[in-house]
């Protein structure tokens, strides 16, 4: 920003030396300036070697940068909010099917104590009643421990890392974007 802001005021003062060419041909070489009286007239050769159209060039190049890094910024911060919401989504996912399988391994101890036996519905905690059963979900246990716990088909051991996984990937995704902003 501040070097758009240097080639802005050049070319400004560009712009104020070259509108003033007219005077600046009326100056002779031992005669005195009808601005500031000096016989001495150094810089008349620089200025009319001035072209003003290169830092008018440069000035438009950093315009546009600019505008393109302010788009980038946008886009990145659209980026960083949809990434900040999916992570919450993903976040609050990982907690539910982290208490449901905490419960399920509840009930699953309890089943095993019963020597295998199916308990009475009354007995089952109430974190699994609202975990499982109030989300219209069958709840079917597996007493073959590899096979971890499912109910209606999900596998709660296998999807959790998947899950612990996305929330790291989209967690580093975040951090970048935050570094690039």
């Amino acid at each position: 920003m501040q070097q758009l802001a240097d080639v802005k005021t050049i070319c400004e003062q560009e712009a104020r030396i070259k509108t003033l060419e007219a005077q600046r041909a009326q100056l002779q070489a031992g005669q005195p300036c009808p601005l500031c009286g000096s016989t001495s007239h150094p810089a008349v050769e620089a200025y009319q070697a001035l072209e003003p159209g290169v830092n008018q060039a440069r000035l438009l190049t950093l315009e546009k940068e600019v505008k393109k890094l302010g788009e980038e910024g946008a886009t990145l911060r659209g980026q960083l909010d949809a990434l900040t919401k999916q992570l919450q989504r993903d976040e609050n996912e990982a907690q539910r099917l982290a208490y449901a399988l905490r419960c399920s391994s509840d009930k699953m101890s309890k089943h095993l104590l019963n020597n295998g036996k199916p308990s009475r519905p009354a007995s089952i905690s109430p974190c699994s009643h609202r975990t499982i059963f109030n989300r219209g979900w069958m709840h079917k246990m597996s007493t073959n421990a590899s096979c971890g716990y499912s109910a209606n088909g999900m596998n709660y051991k296998g999807r959790l890392p998947r899950i612990i996984s996305k929330l790291s990937s989209i967690n580093s995704k975040l951090n970048n974007a935050s570094s690039s902003s």
